[in-house]
């Protein structure tokens, strides 16, 4: 009995000491980069709008909602009116981004003017399956840091150094089933940040 209690302190032990040693240096040592932030005179036509509505929502680049965390002078707009806000839209990047390396989490700056609805993101991995992410379930209104991790998303190589790379595609809204009569509804998306580490580490 006495030496199983040892058996299980010694466990114990190498557990915490294995995520003292391994996990603050991947907190250190991340790579931040704005992988997309709606300025430098963003075009709209690089997003392709798909659903099968009749009205659809209105989507730009503005200057009027911004988040108050970035330094930051325009984001991605989408109004929905009455007739256009009950159906799924997926907005798609005309050409998607490609994410570097070993890709943690991604960050996302949401804006609502509603609290309903859902937002999902579409990612494909290294071995070309698209991915539908949850982004954020809209419990919220106004603006919303959120980080959703990406870890589980094959980024791996076939071959040793290959270094293929994930890409972002787009997003889906699901709006809310009702809404308050003579409404329109906004979302807001700001900067998209990605957090990642180097695949491979040369040795000095």
């Amino acid at each position: 009995m006495h030496k199983s209690k040892k058996t299980w302190s010694l466990l114990i032990f190498l557990l915490l000491s294995h995520f003292s040693v391994y996990t603050r240096p991947i907190d250190i040592n991340l790579e931040r980069k704005v992988i997309q932030n709606f300025e430098d005179e963003y075009k709209i036509e690089k997003i392709i709008s798909k659903g099968n509505l009749e009205v659809f929502p209105e989507v730009g680049v503005s200057g009027l909602l911004t988040s108050p965390e970035l330094i930051s002078e325009k984001s991605l707009l989408i109004r929905y009116t009455e007739e256009s806000r009950f159906q799924p839209m997926e907005y798609i990047f005309n050409k998607p981004i490609l994410l570097q390396d070993l890709v943690t989490r991604l960050e996302f700056h949401v804006y609502s003017s509603s609290n309903a609805g859902d937002i999902y993101f579409f990612i494909q991995d290294s071995f070309q399956e698209t991915h539908k992410i949850l982004l954020t379930r809209i419990n919220f209104s106004g603006w919303k840091k959120i980080d959703v991790s990406l870890l589980k998303i094959n980024q791996n190589d076939l071959l040793f150094n290959e270094n293929r790379k994930i890409k972002f595609l787009g997003f889906l809204f699901i709006p809310p089933l009702k809404s308050e009569s003579g409404r329109e509804f906004l979302i807001a998306i700001d900067d998209i940040i990605s957090y990642s580490l180097p695949k491979y580490k040369s040795i000095p």
